[in-house]
């Protein structure tokens, strides 16, 4: 069922996300939030699809009540008639890695596995700062085509980068996003001798303080050679600049060179996920 307005809270409480609570209350259309509930009419499953534009659309990790994982699949059954319902060209969502149950029941609603991620988590306030090496200006002051044309020319040439939407697409989704900032000064250049050759993109939620680093690379001749660290510690700038508080970034697992950036900067590795992917059918 859709989520009551007045049940915001418990919905929030739920999901561990109490901070979310007001937003919700105040939302217009509360028809994506799904929710399920108890014996005594308590919500004890729960989930959201978020409208993120592009080729696919995103889903929270659906959250259950203890002694309550027969709701389940009813609530990912939800979930797709939603999806359909609104047109969704496909639905990802994350789960951790220990959670086989839920894992069960998104392969047998038809998601498939694409990929497997390791997540960190980091206070912005305790990230090292520093970040000689490169001049920076932000995309506001580049022009969004100078941006663009840098974030093509490196993902064209990074190993680990799997989106199937062109660059361009990609970057308008980051900047349509419903929760966190999106305006032009979220994305940053790196120049060194008059040329562009980094991108950064680093993203806050002004309500909690969330953080995340959307990207970031270097072109290709200059990679091995430190400077992503450098353009690491510029995406912490930018998150304390933005009023940051946590730091939340992933990669997949089997990168480890970006797996020693986060390690090398204090991150705590919170978790191994893996992604799921629906499309209709």
């Amino acid at each position: 069922m859709e989520l009551p307005r007045s049940r915001a809270g418990e919905y929030a409480a739920l999901m561990g996300r109490p901070a979310r609570a007001a937003a919700l209350s105040a939302r217009d259309d509360l028809s994506d939030v799904r929710v399920r509930l108890g014996p005594s009419d308590e919500i004890v499953a729960a989930a959201e699809i978020v409208d993120v534009g592009g080729s696919e659309w995103t889903a929270t990790e659906p959250v259950v009540a203890e002694g309550a994982d027969a709701e389940l699949a009813p609530l990912v059954d939800e979930l797709l008639e939603r999806a359909r319902a609104r047109g969704a060209p496909a639905l990802g969502v994350r789960v951790a890695v220990e959670r086989a149950e839920l894992a069960s029941v998104l392969l047998a609603a038809g998601f498939e596995e694409v990929e497997r991620r390791a997540c960190y988590r980091a206070a912005v306030a305790e990230l090292p700062e520093g970040d000689d090496g490169l001049a920076w200006v932000s995309m506001a002051e580049a022009g969004r085509a100078a941006a663009e044309a840098l974030f093509a020319e490196i993902v064209a040439t990074d190993p680990w980068w799997d989106e199937p939407e062109p660059p361009a697409a990609v970057l308008a989704a980051w900047l349509r996003d419903p929760i966190l900032q999106c305006d032009d000064d979220v994305v940053h250049l790196g120049v060194r001798d008059g040329r562009a050759v980094a991108f950064v993109s680093a993203q806050v939620n002004p309500r909690s303080g969330w953080g995340r680093i959307t990207y970031l690379g270097l072109r290709a001749e200059l990679r091995g050679q430190g400077l992503g660290a450098v353009v690491h510690r510029h995406g912490f700038a930018m998150l304390r600049a933005r009023g940051g508080v946590t730091y939340e970034g992933g990669t997949a697992v089997d990168n480890a060179p970006m797996r020693r950036l986060f390690e090398q900067h204090g991150c705590d590795c919170l978790r191994i996920e893996v992604g799921y992917r629906w499309t209709p059918g």
